[in-house]
């Protein structure tokens, strides 16, 4: 045993960590982001101390370290004896230390989130090795994580717990309208956890009472059984008349506070509060429709992925309030948590504000396909189930990111552990719709379905490429951008490295933009036929970074941003078109009501100002509809510029504007991109001194040589679109890369 674990141990010169931070940012305040420095943090392990008293109204109670989130394996001991250990960096764990407590208390706690060794053959980012850790955020190489970054420390706080012998640990439900009264059948799971050698007869008291709206609901007492160990307790309470949770553009967030009581005769064990919402959702799922409900109501999914932050325990719950109503702001009603659980706060306040979420298991890329492996990935699903299942806005869980994005390279996919993880989810929590991965398996729509779009971006081609594409859901779709100038100044290292992309600001701003613009209106002029949403990657960047985010990291919004706010309101002016020209005017409504008597108005000018043509009509744009308010035959000189401006109205009230500016000239892709990259800052950079080709096995000597005489980044581009490659090459990668 460490010397460390002792309680007599002197500590005395060691380092003071403030509470609840992961180590890089602490230790590097300035650059926790690149370089050696910050890579070698992961190489040991890191020892934390304390010391503690116990309060006097914890006499006689049994007593917990309850530890609401560790980066990434964690082992503790409590004066001198060993608690346990834990794997994961989202999940809360306790430990009870009252058999080892006195009257001055020392609690050491030994943390590591160590570096997995690279493979011998990697061709990309992708498979550089295989992950060792259910943990999304680290190690990435693309631009999306630094190389360097692996977070790691106690990142939430810590915490001393009194309990009596019985508790209550959590409170799962599901929920079903009578279709006769229009009540609400509530099926409460109570986890509770006895110390009592045998089971006894208690009552259990429901409370529930509505947290956004007056009154009571439920005010009942229950003769209830609990059992020695482990148990669960079902109780079935009936809501005579439900506020069902809606998100924000169909109704309203209502949600309730429920409070769990358990005696035993006449002594109260435990109290358990909750505050949650009621609805029920459902996936349409066929070769045609990926579709979502939502207490019987179809929504389309106008969605972004969010991570508030590189380093989880930066994001502060003002930070996530801010940035979930600027959300809102952008006509957005789901955010894709991808590749990991974010802090509870996001949750919450998603209940509160009535955006959806995608839930994602921290997996991505390849992982180890090994039995331990599977069975580790396994419990944390469970965690994860656990810890979110409660809260009304998530809808969706997805097992794995990508596991197939080399396609020779998908053996988590077909053996392990996305089967099991899929299997799982069903029966954990068959409320929810399950996808066993996100991305490269359209052709699967039983389980999953769901396309990553990145035309005129990753996946190369132009952005209007995806005029014609008929996907069924949209998962990912977007491109990087440089951060703002302000952004740059603030980073010297970064600044220095992309000083050959300073005078391209505005012009590769601009293609973000238009790309967004365009795709978001394709996927909402094809709603239900048979797009079911998009969800573009992504709202924030992480770091200071070349990123796909619409606001840099230090929330200065790129012109994207009011791309995408202008493209995603629930009500939409738009006008369908490609290079040679204008093909129809649409008005696309998702609310839950018809737009009765609208004034449909579109205006061409050309650069001078002169107004070419004008046009109205009167509509009726039904609920829930993209409609077609009229083809456009306009003649198009393509030597000319034009601006077309469109505006539609209910009365006095404008519902909809929209500009399009020189909307004909579709933007060519960025020279360099997406292919050159900076191997230092780990992202894309557009040409300049330092670039590398973001296919590791093309910098080699042999790389290089292929790249002169082969076209292989068009090959790369085709099977990153999800075409096999040529049968040569594609029997070369599975011989050399498996």
């Amino acid at each position: 045993m460490p010397a460390y674990t002792s309680a007599t141990f002197d500590d005395g010169d060691w380092c003071i960590v403030p509470p609840a931070v992961h180590l890089q940012p602490w230790l590097y305040p300035d650059n926790p982001y690149w370089g050696q420095e910050v890579r070698v943090v992961n190489d040991a392990a890191w020892w934390y101390r304390t010391r503690f008293t116990l309060p006097e109204e914890a006499a006689g109670k049994r007593v917990r370290v309850l530890f609401e989130g560790v980066d990434y394996y964690a082992q503790a001991w409590c004066n001198g004896h060993h608690l346990g250990e834990h794997e994961g960096n989202f999940a809360p764990f306790w430990f009870d230390v009252t058999e080892f407590l006195e009257a001055d208390n020392v609690l050491v706690v030994k943390v590591t989130a160590p570096w997995d060794p690279p493979r011998r053959h990697a061709l990309s980012y992708v498979d550089a090795f295989e992950r060792g850790m259910v943990k999304g955020l680290y190690a990435h190489g693309d631009g999306l994580v630094p190389r360097d970054v692996n977070p790691i420390g106690i990142w939430r706080p810590v915490w001393l717990q009194t309990c009596s012998d019985v508790t209550i640990e959590r409170i799962a439900h599901d929920v079903e309208e009578n279709r006769y009264d229009h009540s609400a059948q509530l099926s409460l799971h109570l986890h509770v956890h006895s110390d009592r050698s045998e089971a006894f007869h208690g009552v259990l008291q429901v409370h529930l009472a509505g947290e956004t709206t007056e009154g009571v609901r439920v005010d009942d007492f229950f003769s209830v059984e609990v059992l020695s160990g482990d148990g669960v307790i079902e109780q079935p309470v009936r809501i005579p008349d439900p506020h069902w949770w809606w998100p924000w553009d169909l109704g309203w967030p209502d949600l309730y506070r429920l409070r769990c009581t358990l005696f035993d005769r006449d002594v109260k064990l435990d109290t358990y509060e909750q505050v949650f919402g009621i609805r029920q959702t459902r996936l349409i799922r066929s070769r045609e429709a990926l579709h979502y409900q939502i207490n019987g109501v179809p929504f389309f999914v106008r969605g972004t992925t969010y991570m508030g932050g590189l380093y989880l325990s930066q994001l502060t719950p003002e930070q996530i309030e801010a940035d979930l109503h600027k959300v809102r702001e952008c006509g957005l009603n789901l955010i894709r948590l991808h590749v990991h659980v974010a802090p509870p706060e996001v949750y919450e306040a998603c209940d509160r504000l009535g955006i959806m979420i995608w839930q994602d298991l921290p997996l991505n890329w390849l992982h180890d396909p090994s039995p331990a492996f599977e069975e580790r990935a396994s419990g944390l699903l469970s965690e994860m189930i656990d810890q979110l299942g409660h809260h009304a806005s998530v809808i969706t869980w997805c097992a794995h990111n990508e596991p197939a994005a080399l396609p020779f390279l998908d053996v988590n996919l077909r053996e392990r552990p996305d089967p099991r993880l899929y299997r799982e989810m069903g029966t954990l929590d068959p409320t929810r719709a399950r996808f066993i991965c996100s991305g490269k398996q359209e052709s699967d729509w039983r389980r999953s379905g769901d396309a990553h779009a990145y035309i005129g971006g990753g996946h190369g081609g132009q952005y209007s490429d995806a005029y014609g594409n008929r996907q069924l859901l949209v998962t990912e779709f977007g491109c990087e951008a440089p951060p703002t100038e302000g952004t740059l100044d603030e980073h010297p290292l970064l600044a220095k490295r992309l000083a050959h992309v300073r005078q391209r600001l505005a012009d590769l701003h601009a293609y973000q933009a238009a790309l967004l613009k365009y795709q978001v209106e394709w996927y909402r002029l094809t709603r239900y036929e048979p797009c079911g949403g998009y969800i573009q990657f992504m709202f924030v960047d992480l770091y200071p970074q070349v990123g796909c985010g619409v606001l840099d990291v230090a929330r200065r919004p790129r012109p994207a941003f009011e791309a995408l706010k202008a493209a995603s309101q629930p009500i939409h002016i738009m006008m369908e078109y490609t290079a040679a020209g204008p093909v129809a005017l649409w008005a696309i409504n998702d609310l839950r009501r018809p737009l009765l008597k609208s004034l449909a108005e579109w205006e061409l000018r050309d650069t001078r100002g002169t107004v070419l043509t004008r046009g109205s009509a009167q509509e009726d744009v039904p609920a829930q509809r993209a409609h077609r308010v009229s083809l456009l035959r306009w003649a198009i000189d393509p030597g000319e510029r034009y601006v077309v401006y469109l505006r539609l109205s209910q009365g006095d009230e404008v519902l909809s504007e929209n500009l399009y500016e020189d909307p004909f000239h579709i933007q060519p892709r960025p020279e360099h991109y997406p292919w050159d990259f900076d191997p230092l800052l780990g992202m894309r950079c557009y040409g300049g001194p330092h670039a590398q080709s973001s296919l590791r096995v093309l910098n080699t000597w042999y790389g290089r040589l292929a790249r002169a005489m082969l076209p292989v980044y068009d090959w790369a581009e085709s099977m990153l679109k999800g075409r096999e490659a040529p049968p040569l090459l594609g029997q070369l990668l599975k011989r050399f890369y498996r």
